[in-house]
């Protein structure tokens, strides 16, 4: 079945050469049968022609990540962003278009249309995962400042802490104290973490290798009925306690 199909596929890329539409079906055969590099191939083709549109972009950078080319996918989804931005601002509707277009696409599968309230929170929600996405992509490919940059963008975009617990990790991992502190500080203020005990302990950690002593003290104290962390936090508790008596020996 598939290898006929790919191979009449592969007969109309070579007849039209010049229609997208060939070779995004190629690329469909060929995702059918899990040949994700000859589907990135034939996609990549047809981009470098002009063949492609808006949308196929996505499926591009998609596909690069799935083949551990972390850079690439950064690279692609970039441009759809950039696009995305681009089309949005050029096709602007008014909140009551929106909702009007929401209903008639709902009425035509039958299901509930969501009030314009619902459409805004849905366009955030798919803003934030998908700058997420693209700062994943650049950590992986170990461009971290670019990661950061991105990140931080999706930052201000989440009402809830784990964007800036993200963030406040790469930061730790880098040994930037006074920025890992910040977001862990966001993060905690934030909320909605699944360990926020673990968070606050980092953040005690910041305030220790800055040395500040007594603001880690304070961190470590808020998590000695912790029953995770407890542990971990009386022990920087106690190291802090030498550091004050070796000072005050030698004071």
């Amino acid at each position: 079945k598939f290898e006929s199909a790919e191979q009449l596929a592969k007969l109309l890329v070579e007849k039209r050469p010049l229609d997208g539409e060939n070779w995004r079906r190629l690329a469909r055969i060929y995702l059918e049968q899990s040949k994700y590099s000859e589907a990135l191939g034939a996609l990549m083709s047809a981009h470098h022609k002009g063949l492609l549109s808006h949308h196929d972009i996505k499926q591009i950078a998609s596909l690069h990540g799935h083949l551990d080319m972390p850079e690439n996918a950064a690279r692609m989804l970039a441009l759809w962003l950039q696009q995305e931005d681009q089309l949005a601002t050029q096709e602007e509707k008014d909140p009551g278009q929106l909702e009007a277009d929401e209903k008639q696409s709902a009425a035509s599968e039958g299901k509930k249309p969501k009030t314009a309230a619902e459409l805004a929170v849905q366009k955030r929600r798919q803003e934030l995962d998908l700058l997420r996405q693209l700062g994943s992509y650049w950590l992986i490919a170990r461009e971290y400042e670019t990661a950061k940059r991105i990140f931080a963008q999706a930052e201000s975009k989440d009402p809830k802490g784990t964007t800036a617990l993200m963030l406040g990790n790469i930061h730790f991992d880098d040994e930037q104290w006074a920025e890992a502190h910040q977001f862990f500080t966001i993060a905690l203020e934030k909320g909605s973490l699944k360990d926020p005990d673990n968070t606050r302990l980092l953040l005690g950690l910041c305030y220790f290798r800055q040395e500040q002593y007594a603001q880690a003290t304070e961190q470590f104290d808020l998590l000695r009925r912790s029953k995770k962390q407890a542990a971990a936090a009386a022990y920087w508790k106690n190291k802090i306690k030498k550091i004050s008596a070796r000072k005050a020996a030698s004071g």
